[in-house]
Formats: C-alpha cells, sequence, structure tokens
C-alpha cells in the first residue's frame, strides 16, 4: 500500500471507530416507516452523577407499586395496584394494617388496572382529605375524594365522595376497555388539583391502533387529558360540567365554555398515556412522562406559569414522528391549524425499552449533584436518565443507572428526597427503594 494512500486509510479508520460509540448511542426507527425521524444525539451535561436504587422497604403485595408519596410528614404512602394504601413509619417499617383497602372496589384483572394515583390537601392536616383514581368495572376511571380518621394511620372507607366517574367504553362499542388509564394526580402550586387521564384504549383496537375514538383531540370527555379542578370552591369556579360534584372548575381554565361545551375541566390535551407526571417543587413546572405505542416514549413539559390549553399532539403526532402520515385513518381527525407542543425528549424501543416511568425533578438536600435534575426511568429495561435543564427550551440527557428492577413508579417524601417502586419483584419480595448517588 503506498504511504499516502495508508496514511489516508488510517485516518478514515480513526474517525469511524471514533463515530461508532455515537452511532449505537442514537435511537434507531422503531419502525422502517418513520426511518427518517432518528432522534438526534444528546450530549451529557458535566459530570453527571449515577444513581443507584437501595432497598428500603419490602413485603407490598406482589402485583405492584403504583405510587409513593407523603402527606407532608415523616411517614410513606405506597400504593399497590390491587387497591391498597400501605403505611410506612418514619422508622422504615411497613405497617400491618393498610391505611385504606379498596381490594374489594377496584378492578385490576389488566396490568394497567387498579389503585393508580393518591395526593393530600395541601394543607393537610387542617383539611383532612385526600384523592385518589382507581378504576372498576373495567371501563371506568374514578376520582374519589376520602377523609382522614382522627387516627392519622386510618382513613374512613365510607367517606367516599366520587368526583369523576370516567366511562371509557362508548355506547353500543363492544369489547374492554382496561388500558391506558394513566391515574396520576397532584396538587400544582395554585392550590389546585391536577389529574392525568390516559385516552382509554380499547383494547384490542377496532381496525388500526391510536386513538381510534379521537380522545387526544376532542374536548368532549375527560379522556387523555390534564385535567384542572378546584376542590376548595375558591370564589369565581364554575360547576362541574364533564364531572359530578364536590369541585368547581377555575374560570381561567382554557376550554371553560359552559355547560354542554368542551369539557370545562381539560387544562392540556393531547396526551395518550400519561402514567406518571410531576411537578417541580421549587420552579412549579410540570414534567409529563407520556407512554408511547411503537414509535416513542416522551417526557412533556410545561412551564409554571402557564395559561393552559397546550396542545401534546397525541394522536396526530407520537412524539415527534407525524403519526398521521403514517396512519391515514388518523388524518381527518387533525384539527387544522393546531399547534402541537414537542416533547423535550423522547426516544424509540430498540434497547428493550418500551414505557415511560415519569419521574421528579430531585430537590432534597442528601445528594448536592442530583439537584435540579429530573429522574425518570423505564418500565421494561429498568433504565433510569436524567434531565438537565441548559436553557429556556433546551434540555440534556446522561445515563443514571441499569437498576435491574422493572421499574413501575418513582416517589417523593417531605423533603424531596426521590424513592422508587417495582412491578413483581421475584413476587415475594416486591420493595421500593431509595434513590442514592454513587460516591
Amino acid at each position: 500500500m503506498k504511504r499516502g494512500v495508508k496514511v489516508w486509510f488510517v485516518f478514515v479508520m480513526v474517525v469511524l471507530l471514533t463515530a461508532v460509540p455515537a452511532l449505537a448511542d442514537r435511537p434507531a426507527a422503531a419502525d422502517p416507516s418513520a426511518a427518517s425521524v432518528r432522534l438526534p444525539l444528546i450530549a451529557a451535561p458535566d459530570d453527571p452523577p449515577t444513581i443507584r436504587l437501595e432497598s428500603y422497604v419490602t413485603g407490598f403485595n406482589p402485583d405492584g407499586i403504583t405510587g409513593i408519596t407523603h402527606a407532608g410528614d415523616e411517614r410513606l404512602f405506597v400504593l399497590e395496584r390491587k387497591g391498597r394504601i400501605r403505611l410506612v413509619s418514619p422508622e422504615g417499617t411497613l405497617m400491618d394494617t393498610p391505611f385504606l383497602d379498596l381490594s374489594n372496589t377496584v378492578s385490576s384483572g389488566n396490568w394497567e388496572e387498579g389503585l393508580l394515583g393518591l395526593a393530600f390537601h395541601p394543607n393537610y392536616p387542617e383539611t383532612p382529605y385526600f384523592f385518589v383514581v382507581y378504576t372498576i368495572e373495567s371501563t371506568k376511571i374514578i376520582v374519589a375524594r376520602f377523609a382522614v380518621d382522627d387516627d392519622p394511620d386510618r382513613a374512613i372507607r365510607e367517606s367516599e365522595l366520587v368526583l369523576m366517574n370516567i366511562s371509557k367504553k362508548p355506547s353500543g362499542v363492544p369489547g374492554e376497555f382496561r388500558v391506558h388509564n394513566a391515574g396520576d394526580l397532584h396538587f400544582g402550586p395554585d392550590g389546585l388539583l391536577y389529574i392525568a387521564i390516559g385516552d382509554g384504549g380499547p383494547d384490542p383496537w377496532p381496525g388500526f391502533e391510536g386513538d381510534p375514538y379521537n380522545r387526544g383531540q376532542s374536548h368532549a370527555d375527560l379522556l387523555a387529558n390534564i385535567l384542572r379542578i378546584d376542590v376548595d370552591s375558591k370564589p369565581g369556579g364554575t360547576a362541574p360540567d364533564c364531572g359530578r360534584e364536590g369541585y368547581l372548575v377555575p374560570a381561567d381554565n382554557p376550554f371553560v365554555d359552559g355547560w354542554r361545551g368542551d369539557c370545562d375541566e381539560i387544562w392540556a390535551t393531547g396526551l395518550r398515556n400519561p402514567y406518571r407526571f410531576s411537578f417541580d417543587r421549587t420552579t412549579g413546572d410540570m414534567y409529563i412522562g407520556d407512554v408511547g405505542e411503537k414509535l416513542r416514549e416522551e417526557v412533556n413539559f410545561q412551564a409554571a406559569g402557564s395559561a393552559g390549553g397546550t396542545n401534546f399532539g397525541w394522536h396526530c403526532y407520537e412524539g415527534s414522528v407525524n403519526y398521521a402520515d403514517l396512519h391515514s385513518q388518523v388524518a381527518g381527525t387533525c384539527p387544522a391549524g393546531a399547534t402541537f407542543t414537542m416533547p423535550i425528549y423522547e426516544y424509540d424501543q430498540s434497547q428493550k425499552d418500551c414505557s415511560v416511568v415519569g419521574g421528579y425533578v430531585y430537590r432534597g438536600t442528601d445528594f448536592p449533584t442530583m439537584i435540579g435534575r429530573y429522574l425518570y426511568g423505564d418500565f421494561c429495561s429498568g433504565r433510569a436518565w436524567l434531565l438537565s435543564r441548559t436553557g429556556e427550551a433546551s434540555w440534556t440527557r446522561s445515563f443514571a443507572e441499569a437498576t435491574n428492577v422493572q421499574l413501575s413508579t418513582w416517589g417523593e417524601d417531605v423533603h424531596g428526597e426521590l424513592y422508587a417502586g417495582e412491578w413483581r419483584g421475584d413476587k415475594k419480595q416486591v420493595r421500593i427503594f431509595r434513590v442514592v448517588v454513587e460516591p
């Protein structure tokens, strides 16, 4: 080989070998028809921490943990999908008697059903209420309020007030509607209750997948949305439009138009299955983990102070992929002139990832290198990542850990420290974990 050719060959090989890791990190399109929408590389932030999940409490129902939260004190409240809320003492002991047992009411035959969300009133214990989301009859999502007993470790089962009874099954349509329930709920910095509801399925889909009843781009019911309601009946609200009782609709909700119009409770729309979302307790920003179909898993963002009305695109878009271009049945249901908000980060299912589990922005004090970073993971692969905000509308992602845990939820305690829950474990030792940073 001539010297000049040899030098050129070595140069080319060095370039190619240097590029291999970067190309391996680039997610491949999950569908051949979407090959032109490969995601760009995202640079890691400076000195990103690596996390570890440290086993904290064992002994939960082997059918999965769906939530971990607090009531403004040192206790942890852990949701078992089958319908019980379990208490973990400040000393880290799982208490024998459940805080609340709805297992005789909740439908949980499908793995996406069950007891799905819990939020305590922000003025608890002075206002001794908490709110839950659960499924019944394989076709309905319930949003309800309960009261706490004089014993703060016990809820009053008979105190239930159903705020919303959301039917997912259209009249006269056969089949089951067990999936895409979402079900997370949180009080925002404005003191209002935000509730994530999925598009409802169905399962199986009639003719094509996606959102066959166009819940994501319709305001005619409460499905496929983030809802926003006032459970304290502040002045100026309007009566429930698509719900039942026990709350008012804030007058500044974006789709308020009175009876028989849009569902006034809707705050943001165009979501497929926003299973877990959260507020940054410092900034008030909202982060939403929206589970995709086959093309994209996505993290969506709404800045604090938003006027609402954000359309995250489903099913006209799945992530940044134009879903209507891939499925002609959808095109006619996409509103003309609509503005769709794209995810701040998305990934495909090329590396055993399949279902995003939205988490929290870390605001604790134990691990300074985590502060301000958003932690989320994937149900199928158990991998976890951190998003770091680098500008007004820019984030960078770093790999945090391959947990070897089938992640089902994240949680936050009163101090802002983070926890993770697992799905089935080994069927005997379903656990919650503390999130710690490797030294």
